[in-house]
């Protein structure tokens, strides 16, 4: 109940007499008369009402009270006090409390006259029992108090509470739990009703009790099995309620695992193991060695079934996991390498690795070459700003590798320029145009296509190489700039469908130094490298799939001379090419236990290069025919590389193949006619052929390119 004001206020309405009093007070009177006594005699009384009210719903309520004279008039006044006590009732929280002493007066008054006063009750909305309170008459004078004493009931009109209700409802399953883990379920809770609340249950699992206050199931189960436990939700506040749920609470025992049938089996997996112990009803899961088994199967609550995955050779542990948890058995299954090859000695395998090696060094070779054919150019101011656009096609039958050496070197002196009437080196330069600046752009590459023979198995790639890149002219004799390359190669191994697929994507600085008749030409860059393969099984006629990166650095750097007279120009030169390459080890899926696992492999390149080349411009109707010819030797000072092998559920890398020798010293010839047209159109044809010099392999290219200003 809310607290309210009190209030005293004098009306006159009519008094409240009690007739059982009054003789006995007349009797009171005579006796102290006729004994003499000096008590005052009074023929006039007051007295106090009683009231009984609804509270309401909201604010405050007055109780209105009345003290009422009965008796003959009187010429003097009747005084007295006032003062609340409590019943049932809260003094200043169910009504106002209040104490006033004998101030209050009832002036001359005469039968009926009455004093009114009101005390305040707080009206609420809560639904309770009905209360009550006291009002006292104290310290009266000039009247006697008939009934000193007022009763107030406060009587409630509020609805009850609804049925309190519990969630969740009866019937449904609460957690589960596992023998010996403690176990937390704050699932039951109470809806409606007064908010105060109790809760008790009866057949709980043994180990776990109910909170009376909030609900919540706790403690560690100490055995298995399904309970039922029924709770009983007590409102305990007025007007409260009850109700009973029933649940199912299922306790899972520990798993534990004290046998695995067979003990061992084949790498490869595929092997059916029976897994006794106990507790294992609802397994869901059974791990071998790290990997999960598959056709599980629960046989009963002490035996499950399951097929072991693929798994490298060695004892394995086992684990199955259950309602109540995951347990192991280590080291129970041992994993046995079944009989196999030398993998070494398979074409394929040996097709495959060398077709990768093979194609490393064909990525470094094809943006070294990319690079110093921008190079040459760069001895020529014109030829640099024409910023050509090449592509080259090769064919290079044999069991050879290509060459590394052959770079297009530009002469400083155009014989072309010269034979359709352009100054010579060292003549006071043109005027230029202004599309024409020290900084220019360029693109260019080459299509190669060739066979090789690795051991014994044939080898046949296509290479797509391109380059392009900005640089900008410091001095007149120097030049500088960077570059980007991208280059895929594919390359049939064999004739079962084995193949290696990869690309490279390189970055490159790159620079000329070429005081005339003297140049330098140098360049460093870098390749990630990315192989995807294809790999015939020969035991089984399936196929194996692999992927693995690498890195990649290459650096070239030339020096040469350059000779001219009228319309010819004769160049000896030297270069040294470097490539460094390290590819990651990987591991081939798809054929079971016949895949291989693949070492980290690394190889590299140093190749020596002395040349020299020839040209000269023929002047013509049309333009300008320059025949060219070229004659190097190359050493390659790097030797073979190995790569090492392994079956992948072995886990380790016991064979070791050694790649095939390239080829180290071999001569290459070149032809080449260069047509040049008035429109600054350049058509290029180009022939080479490589020999080693010891008999082993040869080589051919052919080659056009086509490049104009633009």
């Amino acid at each position: 109940m809310k607290q309210a004001t009190a209030a005293n206020r004098p009306h006159d309405l009519p008094g409240r007499y009690r007739p059982a009093l009054a003789p006995l007070l007349f009797l009171l009177v005579a006796f102290a008369t006729l004994a003499g006594m000096a008590a005052p005699v009074y023929a006039q009384t007051i007295s106090i009402s009683d009231i009984s009210q609804s509270e309401g719903d909201s604010g405050t309520t007055y109780f209105e009270f009345r003290v009422t004279y009965n008796g003959p008039p009187l010429a003097s006044d009747v005084t007295f006090g006032l003062d609340t006590s409590s019943g049932t009732a809260t003094e200043d929280v169910d009504y106002e409390a209040f104490h006033i002493p004998p101030v209050l007066t009832m002036g001359s008054p005469s039968d009926g006259s009455y004093f009114p006063f009101s005390v305040s009750v707080t009206a609420d909305t809560t639904y309770e029992p009905d209360e009550f309170f006291y009002i006292n008459i104290t310290g009266a004078t000039g009247a006697a108090v008939l009934d000193g004493q007022g009763l107030g009931t406060i009587l409630n009109d509020d609805p009850p509470p609804p049925l309190v209700q519990i969630d969740p409802p009866d019937g449904a399953t609460l957690m589960a739990g596992v023998v010996g883990v403690s176990y937390s379920d704050t699932s039951i809770q109470a809806q409606f009703g007064t908010g105060s609340n109790a809760f008790y249950a009866i057949n709980m699992p043994p180990g776990l009790g109910i909170d009376i206050v909030s609900g919540a199931i706790t403690g560690t189960p100490s055995a298995a099995g399904t309970f039922n436990p029924t709770v009983t939700l007590v409102d305990t506040g007025y007007g409260g309620s009850a109700v009973v749920a029933n649940y199912t609470i299922t306790i899972a025992p520990t798993p534990a695992i004290t046998v695995v049938s067979p003990a061992s089996g084949s790498t490869a997996g595929g092997t059916t193991i029976s897994i006794s112990g106990t507790g294992l009803t609802g397994t869901s899961a059974v791990v071998v060695g790290g990997a999960a088994a598959t056709g599980i199967a629960v046989v009963s609550d002490t035996l499950v079934t399951a097929i072991t995955p693929a798994h490298a050779a060695g004892p394995a542990d086992v684990s199955v996991t259950t309602p109540g948890g995951t347990t192991t058995l280590p080291a129970v299954f041992t994993y046995i390498a079944p009989l196999r090859p030398d993998p070494t000695q398979d074409a394929e395998v040996q097709g495959l690795i060398n077709a990768q090696a093979q194609a490393a060094e064909r990525f470094a070779t094809t943006q070294i070459d990319n690079f110093n054919d921008r190079l040459g150019q760069l001895h020529d101011e014109q030829s640099r700003q024409a910023q050509s656009l090449g592509i080259q096609m090769g064919v290079t039958p044999g069991n050879g590798v290509a060459p590394m050496g052959y770079v297009e070197q530009a002469p400083v002196d155009d014989p072309a320029g010269r034979a359709m009437g352009l100054p010579p080196a060292g003549s006071p330069a043109l005027p230029v145009e202004p599309l024409f600046s020290d900084t220019a752009f360029w693109s260019g590459g080459f299509i190669n296509f060739g066979t090789t023979s690795s051991g014994t198995i044939d080898l046949g790639h296509t290479l797509v190489g391109v380059s392009g890149g900005v640089d900008h002219r410091f001095t007149p004799d120097f030049v500088a700039g960077i570059g980007f390359g991208y280059g895929r190669d594919r390359t049939d191994i064999g004739s079962n469908g084995t193949t290696s697929s990869g690309q490279a994507v390189s970055a490159a600085v790159y620079g000329s130094y070429h005081p005339a008749p003297f140049y330098l030409d140098g360049l460093i860059g870098i390749s990630r490298l990315d192989f995807d393969s294809t790999r015939y099984v020969t035991a089984t006629g399936g196929f194996a799939y692999g992927n693995r990166d690498g890195t990649q650095l290459f650096a070239s750097l030339s020096a040469g001379y350059e000779y001219r007279q009228d319309g010819l120009v004769v160049s000896p030169y030297g270069r040294l090419d470097a490539a460094v390459t390290r590819l990651d080890g990987f591991v081939e899926t798809g054929a079971g236990a016949n895949n291989l696992a693949f070492g980290a492999q690394g190889f590299d390149m140093l190749a020596g290069i002395v040349g020299v080349s020839a040209q000269y411009a023929i002047p013509m109707e049309w333009g300008v025919l320059s025949p060219r010819a070229r004659l190097e030797y190359t050493h390659d000072f790097a030797g073979s590389s190995q790569a090492s092998i392994g079956y992948a559920d072995l886990g380790t890398l016991p064979y070791t193949l050694t790649l095939d020798d390239v080829l180290h010293d071999y001569l290459t010839l070149g032809f080449g006619l260069d047509a040049r047209f008035d429109a600054d159109m350049t058509l290029s044809l180009d022939y080479r052929t490589g020999l080693s010099t010891n008999g082993n392999g040869r080589n051919h290219t052919i080659g056009i390119r086509l490049s104009g200003g633009f």
